[in-house]
Protein backbone atom coordinates (compact mmCIF):
# COMPACT_ATOMS: atom_id res chain seq x y z
CA UNK A 1 0.00 0.00 0.00
CA UNK A 2 2.67 2.62 0.82
CA UNK A 3 4.31 2.03 -2.58
CA UNK A 4 1.02 2.81 -4.32
CA UNK A 5 0.62 5.95 -2.22
CA UNK A 6 4.19 6.93 -3.03
CA UNK A 7 3.51 6.58 -6.75
CA UNK A 8 0.47 8.83 -6.33
CA UNK A 9 2.61 11.39 -4.49
CA UNK A 10 5.16 11.28 -7.29
CA UNK A 11 2.35 12.07 -9.71
CA UNK A 12 1.35 15.02 -7.53
CA UNK A 13 4.96 16.21 -7.44
CA UNK A 14 5.11 16.06 -11.22
CA UNK A 15 1.90 18.11 -11.42
CA UNK A 16 3.38 20.68 -9.05
CA UNK A 17 6.54 20.86 -11.15
CA UNK A 18 4.49 21.34 -14.30
CA UNK A 19 2.54 24.19 -12.69
CA UNK A 20 5.51 25.94 -11.07
CA UNK A 21 6.88 28.52 -13.48
CA UNK A 22 9.46 30.13 -11.23
CA UNK A 23 12.04 27.38 -10.88
CA UNK A 24 15.53 27.82 -12.21
CA UNK A 25 16.95 25.13 -14.47
CA UNK A 26 19.14 23.71 -11.69
CA UNK A 27 16.22 23.32 -9.28
CA UNK A 28 13.97 21.78 -11.91
CA UNK A 29 16.72 19.38 -12.94
CA UNK A 30 17.33 18.37 -9.31
CA UNK A 31 13.65 17.62 -8.76
CA UNK A 32 13.32 15.69 -11.99
CA UNK A 33 16.37 13.61 -11.10
CA UNK A 34 14.91 12.85 -7.66
CA UNK A 35 11.63 11.84 -9.28
CA UNK A 36 13.39 9.50 -11.69
CA UNK A 37 15.53 7.96 -8.95
CA UNK A 38 12.51 7.31 -6.75
CA UNK A 39 10.73 5.66 -9.68
CA UNK A 40 13.82 3.53 -10.33
CA UNK A 41 14.00 2.43 -6.71
CA UNK A 42 10.31 1.53 -6.65
CA UNK A 43 10.31 -0.24 -10.00
CA UNK A 44 13.60 -2.08 -9.75
CA UNK A 45 13.36 -3.02 -6.08
CA UNK A 46 16.95 -1.82 -5.62
CA UNK A 47 18.94 -3.03 -2.65
CA UNK A 48 19.83 -0.84 0.30
CA UNK A 49 23.51 -0.83 -0.65
CA UNK A 50 22.75 0.80 -4.01
CA UNK A 51 24.20 4.38 -3.99
CA UNK A 52 20.93 5.85 -5.30
CA UNK A 53 19.00 4.16 -2.51
CA UNK A 54 21.44 5.29 0.16
CA UNK A 55 21.28 9.01 -0.67
CA UNK A 56 17.66 9.35 -1.69
CA UNK A 57 16.21 10.51 1.62
CA UNK A 58 19.13 12.90 2.21
CA UNK A 59 18.55 14.45 -1.20
CA UNK A 60 14.83 14.79 -0.48
CA UNK A 61 15.54 16.57 2.80
CA UNK A 62 17.95 18.94 1.04
CA UNK A 63 15.41 19.65 -1.71
CA UNK A 64 12.66 20.23 0.84
CA UNK A 65 14.82 22.74 2.71
CA UNK A 66 15.65 24.54 -0.50
CA UNK A 67 12.00 24.99 -1.50
CA UNK A 68 10.38 25.57 1.90
CA UNK A 69 10.14 29.36 1.67
CA UNK A 70 9.65 30.00 -2.05
CA UNK A 71 7.64 26.93 -3.04
CA UNK A 72 5.73 25.61 0.00
CA UNK A 73 3.61 23.26 -2.11
CA UNK A 74 6.72 21.55 -3.48
CA UNK A 75 8.18 21.44 0.02
CA UNK A 76 5.07 19.73 1.39
CA UNK A 77 5.07 17.17 -1.42
CA UNK A 78 8.76 16.42 -0.90
CA UNK A 79 8.30 15.97 2.86
CA UNK A 80 5.38 13.62 2.31
CA UNK A 81 7.41 11.59 -0.19
CA UNK A 82 10.21 11.36 2.38
CA UNK A 83 7.74 10.09 4.96
CA UNK A 84 6.42 7.47 2.57
CA UNK A 85 9.93 6.34 1.68
CA UNK A 86 10.56 5.83 5.37
CA UNK A 87 7.44 3.69 5.65
CA UNK A 88 8.71 1.34 2.96
CA UNK A 89 12.16 1.16 4.49
CA UNK A 90 14.11 3.58 2.34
Amino acid sequence: MPREQLKQLLGQLQNELDQTRFLDDEARSMLEELHEDIEDVLDAEKQQDDPVYATLRERLVAASARFSAQHPTLDAALREIGTMLGKIGI
